[in-house]
C-alpha cells in the first residue's frame, strides 16, 4: 500500500508539472506556440503534398489546389506569428505575471493530489492492485494491433465503395495490402487502378507481381502478358525487367533473360544491394545456360561501342590470370570438404557476366587455376576483351554460383589482364 501511495503521489506531481507551466504562460506565448505548430504541420503537409505529386498519386490540378489552400493558411499563420511576437518583444505590451497570476496554479498544485486521495480512499478499492498485473495481462491479447490495421484497411474499403474512381485511394489501397501480403485484395486494388489509369507501365507490373503472389509465384499466363506490355510502354521499367527475366528463365529462355537483366544492370548503381543480387541471378543464368548446352550472346547495352572490341587486333595480347586460392585458417571448420568453390573474372566496368570462371572443390584447398579465354563462359565475352576485371573466390553451400547468405568470399579488384603475377586470394569474408 505504501507503494501504491509513492507511486500515486510521484503521478500526481508529473501531472502538475505539465499542466502548470501551461497555466503560467502568457497569452502572447501561447499564441507564438500554437503559431509555430499551426506553421509546422501545414510545411509537412507540402512535404507530402509534393511527394504524392512526384509519385504520380495525385493529379496536377489536384495538387495545385492543395497547394494554394496550404500556401494561403501558411501566410496567414506567419502573419500571426509575426504579430505575437512583436507584442512580446515590445515595451509595456506583454501580460505580465501578477501575484493573482499564481492563484490558480497554487489552488490545483494543492487540491488535485488531496482531492484524488480522498475520492479513492472513499469510491476506490485498495486490494484490487493486487489484481492490477492480471488485468493486463488478460488485456494484452494477440491481434489488438492487427485488429486496428484491419479496421483501417475495411475503412479505406468502404470509402472506395462510395467513391470507386478514387485511384489514389486504389493506389494506397493495393499496396498496404502488398505490405501485409493480402495479395487478392492487392490484385483487386490494381485491377480497378489499372482501369482507371490505362497503359500505365508501372501500375501494369505491380499488377502483374500481385498476380503472381497471389498464385504462389507463377509468373506465367497473365503476369507474363502483363509484363510484355508494360515493357512496351516503358522498356526500361526497372520491375518489369527484373520480373520478365525471371519469367523467361523460368521458361528455359535464357538469351531473353540476360537481355532483360543487362537491359536492368546500369540501373541499379546507386543500390548496391539489388545489384548484387541481380549479379547472382545472372551468374545462375549462365551457369544453367553452360549446363543445359546453350550457348549465349552477349546483348545490348554491352555489345559494341560500350565494352572493348573482342577482335583479335584489339584484344588483350596473352590475356591470362593466375590466381592462387586458399582459405582463412579462421574458417576451416566452417566448410565442408565437397562444398563447391567458384573462381571467376568479371569486367571492372562493363557487362555482368563472368568473364571466365573455373570450380573446385573445398577439399581441393589449397589450389591454383588460370583463368584465360579458354575458360570463358561465352564465346563472344572475353577476358582479353578488357583491361581491368576483379576476381572472385567464392565457396558456395548450395553448390550454386548465385551468392547465398552463410557463402565464404574472397576477391582482388582493378586486376589489369595482362598481369603475369600470381595473384593471392583468400577466401576470408562470411557473405551476411
Amino acid at each position: 500500500m505504501i507503494e501504491f501511495w509513492i507511486i500515486g503521489a510521484a503521478m500526481a506531481g508529473v501531472v502538475l508539472l505539465l499542466i502548470l507551466p501551461a497555466m503560467l504562460r502568457t497569452p502572447e506565448t501561447t499564441a507564438i506556440d500554437q503559431a509555430e505548430q499551426d506553421i509546422a504541420i501545414a510545411r509537412q503537409q507540402l512535404a507530402n503534398l509534393e511527394q504524392a505529386h512526384e509519385d504520380g498519386e495525385i493529379a496536377a490540378a489536384d495538387y495545385e489546389a492543395s497547394t494554394r489552400e496550404l500556401e494561403a493558411s501558411l501566410a496567414l499563420d506567419l502573419a500571426q506569428l509575426k504579430r505575437s511576437r512583436e507584442r512580446l518583444s515590445g515595451s509595456g505590451e506583454t501580460t505580465p505575471l501578477t501575484p493573482s497570476s499564481f492563484a490558480a496554479p497554487l489552488v490545483i498544485a494543492f487540491a488535485l493530489p488531496a482531492a484524488a486521495g480522498a475520492v479513492y480512499l472513499a469510491v476506490g478499492e485498495p486490494s484490487a492492485i493486487e489484481g492490477v498485473t492480471a488485468m493486463r495481462t488478460s488485456q494484452s491479447t494477440p491481434g489488438a494491433g492487427q485488429q486496428t490495421i484491419d479496421d483501417m484497411m475495411n475503412q479505406l474499403k468502404a470509402r472506395l465503395a462510395e467513391n470507386p474512381d478514387d485511384a489514389r485511394g486504389w493506389g494506397i489501397l493495393a499496396r498496404s495490402s502488398m505490405q501485409l501480403e493480402r495479395y487478392d485484395d492487392a490484385a483487386m486494388a490494381l485491377e480497378r487502378l489499372n482501369d482507371l489509369t490505362p497503359n500505365n507501365a508501372d501500375i501494369l507490373v505491380q499488377y502483374a507481381d500481385a498476380l503472381a503472389m497471389q498464385s504462389g509465384g507463377v509468373l506465367a499466363g497473365k503476369p507474363a502478358e502483363l509484363l510484355a506490355q508494360a515493357l512496351r510502354i516503358d522498356p526500361d521499367q526497372p520491375q518489369g525487367l527484373w520480373l520478365s527475366g525471371m519469367a523467361a528463365e523460368r521458361r528455359g529462355e535464357y538469351q531473353l533473360a540476360l537481355e532483360h537483366w543487362t537491359r536492368l544492370m546500369p540501373q541499379l548503381e546507386q543500390d548496391p544491394q539489388s545489384k548484387a543480387e541481380l549479379q547472382g541471378l545472372v551468374d545462375n543464368l549462365m551457369q544453367m545456360a553452360e549446363s543445359a548446352g546453350v550457348e549465349l550472346e552477349l546483348p545490348a547495352p554491352f555489345s559494341g561501342a560500350s565494352m572493348a572490341s573482342a577482335s583479335p587486333s584489339q584484344a588483350i595480347a596473352g590475356a591470362s590470370l593466375t590466381v592462387q586460392v586458399d582459405l582463412d585458417p579462421g574458417l576451416t571448420g566452417v566448410a565442408n570438404p565437397s562444398d563447391t568453390v567458384f573462381v571467376f573474372a568479371r569486367a571492372e566496368s562493363g557487362p555482368p557476366m563472368p568473364l571466365a570462371a573455373a570450380r573446385k572443390r573445398v577439399s581441393d584447398l589449397p589450389f591454383e587455376v588460370v583463368l584465360d579465354d579458354s575458360s570463358a563462359m561465352m564465346p563472344n565475352l572475353k577476358l582479353s576483351a578488357f583491361d581491368k576485371v576483379n576476381v572472385i573466390a567464392r565457396i558456395s553451400r548450395s553448390g550454386q554460383p548465385t551468392a547465398s547468405s552463410g557463402d565464404l568470399e574472397g576477391a582482388v579488384s582493378g586486376i589489369s589482364t595482362a598481369d603475369s603475377r600470381t595473384l593471392d586470394i583468400v577466401i576470408s569474408k562470411r557473405i551476411p
